[in-house]
């Protein structure tokens, strides 16, 4: 169900309120003329609880800035407290302010799974009061946290939550500035986590050293399947530790390692270990500066395991193809009344 223009569609939303509705704003709506500082939302919403459960709420891209985030962080605080189970608030500039008051109606929130804030602007303020937030939050089991200008100090933060968190089962870290240290930070986190199943970390600058620590977290880490380290400049020595994870990891089964140079050593320990590794279904090396002879001999180890293999150099073909790592922002919002 769709949140136009006008409120004709409430209308129709309450008429039909048997079930919990799906409100979703097109991007058509933008807040500093439909809504000013929220309340026109807000409002709406209230309206629409007292008629049915509003269990999801998805406005991407609707400009609702700081004031907007501040007046729905209330409205989640309260009657949409026992409702609702998924939010959609990427790319609204909500800033630091609004992810910090995001995060206070998120630690006492019992009923959301699943919160994607991708390109907020939420930086150091926002990213902290989340990852406070996530000590005492026990349903959420999704965040995306995506180009929101985190360093590593909120890397560091979001690893110490992850010590005391056991309902997160996919973290969104994208197109962030981690670097080494938070990177480092997260694997010694995760070498215990028994929940986290789904991590991406594509372009966070992590270097070789960062890429060295997560391989010696997934030596002992049980329940990782999906990774993502896509443009870190892992470097050889991050090729070879994560090579030699693999050959005695048996729970990942999708690695994504584009735009890293592995160069020639990178890719040869990757051939061998693909040879033992027996449950990996997905290994994306595009662009990490192998030659044709390791390309091959990557070719000849995956075999006939089938799933996804891809390594190949040709990056003007896959640069537009990896931005969806990170990028949620579906291409059907456009639609007009």
């Amino acid at each position: 169900m769709a949140l136009r223009r006008t409120s004709k569609t409430m209308q129709t939303i309450v008429e039909k309120a048997k079930a919990d509705a799906v409100v979703q704003a097109r991007g058509n709506v933008q807040f500093p003329e439909r809504f000013p500082d929220g309340r026109g939302l807000v409002e709406q919403l209230n309206g629409l609880s007292v008629w049915c459960k509003v269990t999801v709420l998805c406005l991407k891209n609707c400009r609702m800035g700081t004031t907007g985030a501040v007046r729905l962080a209330e409205a989640i605080y309260s009657f949409l407290s026992a409702s609702l189970v998924e939010l959609d608030l990427q790319r609204n500039d909500i800033g630091a302010g609004g992810g910090q008051a995001l995060a206070e109606a998120l630690r006492l929130n019992t009923k959301l799974t699943s919160l994607n804030l991708y390109s907020n602007e939420l930086r150091g303020r926002g990213g902290r009061a989340l990852a406070d937030a996530l000590r005492l939050n026990t349903t959420l089991s999704s965040l995306k946290l995506g180009g929101n200008g985190l360093g590593a100090g909120e890397g560091q933060a979001l690893a110490e939550a992850l010590r005391l968190n056991t309902t997160l089962k996919n973290l969104y870290l994208g197109g962030n500035h981690l670097s080494e240290d938070g990177g480092r930070a997260l694997a010694d986190a995760l070498r215990l986590n028994t929940t986290l199943t789904s991590l991406d970390l594509f372009n966070n600058d992590m270097g070789a050293g960062g890429g060295q620590a997560l391989a010696a977290m997934l030596r002992l880490n049980t329940s990782l399947t999906f990774l993502e380290l896509g443009s870190n400049d892992l470097g050889a020595g991050g090729g070879r530790a994560l090579a030699a994870m693999l050959r005695l990891n048996t729970t990942l089964t999708e690695l994504y390692l584009e735009y890293n140079n592995m160069g020639e050593s990178g890719g040869r320990a990757l051939a061998r270990a693909l040879r033992r590794n027996t449950t990996l279904t997905l290994l994306h090396l595009n662009n990490t500066d192998l030659e044709y002879e390791q390309q091959s001999a990557l070719a000849q180890s995956w075999g006939d395991r089938g799933g996804s293999f891809h390594v190949r150099e040709d990056e003007d073909e896959d640069e537009e193809e990896d931005e969806h790592y990170y990028n949620d922002e579906d291409e059907d919002e456009d639609e007009e009344d």
